[in-house]
């Protein structure tokens, strides 16, 4: 899934008030957070 497509009316709709998007923006981070430390941890095994 692209950006765009994250940023879309159609996407965004799924989310029924604030607290549901803030908890997916909070999940995101999270994973976008540990995806990036897996990724220095491989880096640095090289």
């Amino acid at each position: 899934m692209s950006k765009e497509e994250l940023l879309s009316d159609d996407f965004l709709k799924q989310f029924k008030n604030g607290e549901e998007l803030n908890s997916f923006l909070q999940q995101l981070r999270k994973r976008g957070v540990e995806q990036l430390l897996e990724g220095e941890l491989d880096a640095s095994w090289l």
